[in-house]
């Protein structure tokens, strides 16, 4: 009996010990609490209701954020689709319970464990299963996008225990983002996309479990996404305070000039300026200058990219050190952020 005991606590000490917690962190623990209430950066007393016109840029041919074949209208798979973990971006890397109400995870990361809320459902009203996750793995590593098939491809095995729990184990350790990644692939219901081919550019509405609906698709023109009333999520805590607006249209024009006219004559919402010049002296048209369009500058506090020139260092005469300070001396920042940009770059 005690030689029994003693052998079953040396197994217990030899197996890592999971770390059960409402959300992932790339490194140490989640900023938020189990029982935070919102995302900082969101106001749970906003406004619900109205539309939002916003203008995208080219065309679409395509309602498959899943392919790269095609056209794919912007902003699909944010609203329609949802994962396993929702993004805080308050944090470089963490990740807080959607689909999944908790998250698993042994010290060395060898495998990550979700376990998925009962009340979560697709837009059709089917609920979210581990049959379901495990579908969109499969699918997404076999014939999905070449980002999917390079991450999920490094999955040794999935296991689902029960509709409500799935289980990866990673081919390579340590690893310590993959289980993160996986948080946040997109859930495809089985029932839907397991007779189609997911390569394919199609026009046909997508079903997903998020806060939008596509109500209507006009090829090249516009999509109309609709706040679904049944929404399953919209009492969680990362989702309070979000997905306020009832009905968001995508208006698709040919170029930005295009666009910026439209904007002007009233005919989209919001504008995001990307042009340094006529941010200066492009806003001198009636609807600024009576008030109706304000124009601000904000600051996002988030990484935002950068603009500059990228050599080619492998390559001579670049992968010369001597000739890429030459270079880099003889750029007059100065001048050019003088004359092209009205001073407004920073170096």
């Amino acid at each position: 009996m005690h030689r029994i005991t003693l052998i079953t606590a040396l197994l217990c000490l030899a197996l890592p010990a999971l770390a059960d917690d409402h959300g992932l962190a790339n490194l140490g623990k989640p900023l938020l609490p189990p029982d935070f209430k919102a995302f900082p950066y969101t106001d749970t007393q906003a406004k619900t209701g109205g539309k939002l016109v916003q203008a995208q840029i080219g065309s679409f041919d395509s309602l498959n954020p899943f392919s790269i074949r095609g056209n794919v209208a912007r902003n699909v798979r944010v609203r329609v689709f949802e994962s396993l973990l929702s993004r805080n971006y308050d944090e470089a890397f963490s990740l807080y319970g959607l689909l999944a109400a908790r998250v698993e995870t042994p010290p060395d990361r060898s495998s990550v464990t979700f376990h998925l809320r009962p009340e979560a459902r697709f837009s059709d009203g089917k609920p979210v299963s581990s049959a379901d996750v495990l579908f969109s793995w499969e699918r997404l590593r076999d014939r999905g996008r070449p980002n999917h098939r390079h991450y999920y491809g490094k999955i040794a095995r999935v296991e689902t225990p029960d509709e409500r729990t799935v289980i990866f184990h990673l081919a390579e350790v340590p690893n310590r983002e993959l289980p993160l990644i996986l948080g946040l692939m997109p859930i495809l219901p089985k029932h839907i996309y397991e007779p189609l081919d997911i390569q394919a550019a199609t026009l046909s509405i997508p079903i997903g479990s998020g806060a939008y609906v596509i109500e209507s698709a006009t090829p090249g023109a516009e999509v109309v996404f609709t706040r679904n009333p049944d929404y399953w999520g919209k009492d969680l805590p990362v989702n309070a305070g979000r997905n306020n607006i009832d009905k968001l249209i995508d208006v698709y024009y040919r170029d930005a000039g295009s666009a910026f006219e439209a904007f002007k004559a009233g005919l989209v919402d919001f504008w995001v300026e990307s042009d340094n010049r006529r941010w200066q002296d492009g806003y001198d048209f009636p609807a600024a200058r009576d008030g109706r369009v304000v124009q601000k500058a904000i600051r996002p506090g988030t990484p935002s990219g950068l603009k500059a020139f990228v050599l080619n260092t492998r390559r001579p005469p670049l992968d010369n050190p001597a000739l890429r300070q030459a270079l880099d001396l003889l750029f007059d920042f100065e001048w050019i952020n003088k004359t092209l940009y009205g001073g407004s770059q920073s170096r």
